[in-house]
């Protein structure tokens, strides 16, 4: 059943990514996005899409190749459909981190800015999305020399990640 097959050749790919085997989770990725998108698994190739956007555009630091996928990404959620818009932040987030790559810092700050506030319309306050996204704007503020914002961001973050996840987990190492 080819949306099957799909979502687990993007599983596959996130599995690299998780080991840390970047380029091997692009190449699987751009498999599993080709092959979702011609087989019209759009939902499929918009997270695959989504996915590559960071890893190529953060983790590869290819900026001009992240923002390659994540109008990518845009395309195959006009397709999917993305009635809450968690597509569209995911994708919004992995824009802004291509364009950190670049050094764009300051017009990375507004699509950050806009999936917070997309993720906190759409999730439970406190869900560890949200917490991700003040952490992510917060160390963009910081880039920008704005301490203070990011400061008060980054302790609204830690909170959340302690209530989810109790207080030793990387996630609120990192906050």
């Amino acid at each position: 059943w080819r949306p099957l097959v799909a979502r687990a050749a993007t599983l596959e790919a996130e599995l690299h990514y998780q080991k840390g085997e970047y380029e091997l989770s692009e190449k699987v990725g751009v498999v599993a996005y080709m092959q979702a998108a011609r087989w019209n698994v759009w939902d499929v190739a918009a997270d695959t899409a989504n996915s590559l956007a960071y890893n190529v555009g953060w983790e590869l630091s290819r900026s001009d190749d992240g923002l390659l996928w994540a109008e990518h990404a845009r395309v195959a959620l006009a397709h999917a459909g993305d009635p809450l818009q968690l597509g569209e932040a995911r994708r919004l987030s992995n824009t802004a981190a291509a364009m950190q790559t670049k050094g764009q810092v300051e017009d990375a700050i507004p699509l950050v800015e806009k999936a917070l506030e997309i993720n906190r319309r759409s999730l439970p306050e406190g869900h560890p999305t949200i917490a991700g996204e003040l952490n992510d704007l917060a160390f963009l503020l910081s880039l920008a020399n704005r301490h203070e914002e990011a400061k008060a961001l980054h302790q609204e973050a830690l909170a959340a990640f302690e209530k989810t996840y109790g207080p030793v987990h990387t996630d609120v190492a990192m906050s």
